[in-house]
């Protein structure tokens, strides 16, 4: 299986972009892998049209220290730029990235 090859390389960040649909999600909600939970990074649309239901927007990821910072950017027709749509933060544990501060 992918994902417990991935584990063994100690793969963390998972990065995706083909759905153009933002999201952020842990391994560990589906993979019941000892000791490994890796984040998986979908990309929403950052200048294509076809933004399936969501305005466009990209993430920014930030990495220090055992916390991972996900950023996500959207699209303000109203300011006609990218603006802060919120960020989720993770903490480094034993058993991999959990949520930080909830």
């Amino acid at each position: 299986m992918a994902m417990g090859h991935l584990a063994e390389c100690g793969a963390d960040l998972l990065l995706a972009g083909h759905m153009h649909v933002s999201s952020v999600c842990r391994t560990v909600l589906r993979y019941q892998i000892a000791g490994h939970s890796a984040l998986v990074v979908q990309a929403g649309t950052a200048t294509s049209t076809r933004g399936r239901g969501e305005v466009n927007s990209f993430n920014c990821i930030r990495i220090e220290s055992g916390l991972m910072t996900i950023e996500r950017w959207t699209w303000s027709r109203d300011r006609m730029g990218f603006a802060s749509g919120g960020s989720d933060v993770y903490r480094k544990t034993p058993d991999g990235w959990e949520p930080h501060g909830v």
